[in-house]
């Protein structure tokens, strides 16, 4: 389980590899979801902590930036952050 935004999301995969012995640098990919409204997002975090690379999805679809209005909204009722 993890929480971004305000909303709890269950990791249903991931993996994190500390493959450089010379650098505290690991790498990522690690995919979560969670259901808010009528809509089941899905977050990939992947890469490099770094660089780390955030992608996100929905369904059903919802428009890039969109997908993340949900989010803020459901966070923003329950007395939590906007980010």
């Amino acid at each position: 389980e993890l929480l971004f935004h305000g909303n709890r999301y269950r990791v249903a995969r991931g993996d994190i590899n500390f493959s450089n012995p010379f650098r505290l640098d690991p790498v990522i990919n690690v995919e979560a979801t969670t259901t808010i409204q009528q809509y089941e997002i899905t977050l990939n975090f992947t890469g490099p902590s770094s660089k780390l690379t955030l992608a996100y999805r929905s369904d059903p679809p919802l428009p890039g930036n969109d997908i993340v209005t949900p989010a803020r909204t459901r966070s923003n009722q329950r007395g939590g952050h906007r980010a």
